[in-house]
């Protein structure tokens, strides 16, 4: 922000109507400026003194310790509510790839128990009708049938 964008909303300050997406540039400005920072000053002085002589309250109070406070206040609530706003966003992005890691092992176990149940079903024979080819299909030698492997264990 700018000098002249900050005297501009000294104002709206004082009334604390800052809009807050310009209340941390606002503040940042005014502490590293000493023109506007005197400028906020003499206002926050006149403004605040004269709303505590109208409510009747005692005016020896050191404006320019309340105002530094008030600022420093302010920006610390704004970081805080940053910081908070990151955690939070880390935290769904963390929660997320949880979820998708757990539905992932969860799917791959499912997929282990469906091929399993396929494989009972389809019975002890299956694998070796399913081999003979692919393991003998070069050589010469024929495998014996099914039946003469089931004869010959009896």
């Amino acid at each position: 922000m700018d000098c002249r964008t900050v005297r501009s909303l000294i104002h709206l300050y004082m009334d604390n109507q800052l809009p807050s997406e310009q209340l941390e540039p606002f503040i940042r400005h005014i502490q590293s400026c000493s023109d506007c920072y005197e400028e906020l000053e003499i206002n926050y002085i006149m403004l605040e003194g004269m709303r505590r002589l109208e409510a009747g309250d005692q005016i020896a109070v050191n404006f320019q310790k309340e105002l530094s406070a008030k600022l420093k206040k302010q920006l610390s609530r704004i970081q805080r509510q940053k910081r908070t706003r990151i955690q939070i966003v880390v935290i769904g992005i963390c929660m997320s790839l949880f979820g998708i890691l757990l539905g992932y092992f969860e799917q791959e176990d499912h997929s282990q128990k469906v091929m399993t149940q396929q494989l009972e079903e389809r019975g002890e024979h299956y694998f070796y009708n399913q081999t003979k080819y692919y393991i003998y299909e070069a050589g010469s030698y024929e495998p014996p049938s099914l039946r003469e492997i089931i004869h010959n264990d009896k």
